[in-house]
């Protein structure tokens, strides 16, 4: 709805995770994006730094340290790792 506040936390994400964990294929695409984040320097991470050029590469770090960390974070909570 327009004007209406999304809530973007951890626990909100989670929240709207949790009731389709019963679906193969959510099960399944959460694996896959899991595999992809298994390390900090795996594809995963890597892409989410790099879709910004303009960043240098402190800043690059910094945002595939974060992509990591908060992906990683979604997956346990959701039991996938």
């Amino acid at each position: 709805m327009a004007g209406e506040r999304i809530d973007y936390t951890a626990a909100a994400v989670v929240k709207a995770f949790k009731p389709h964990l019963k679906l193969t294929l959510v099960k399944e695409g959460l694996r896959r994006i899991a595999w992809k984040f298994t390390t900090l320097d795996h594809v995963g991470p890597r892409d989410v730094a790099e879709l910004d050029e303009r960043l240098d590469e402190e800043d690059r770090n910094i945002r595939q340290r974060d992509a990591f960390e908060k992906v990683k974070f979604l997956l346990q909570q959701l039991g996938i790792v």
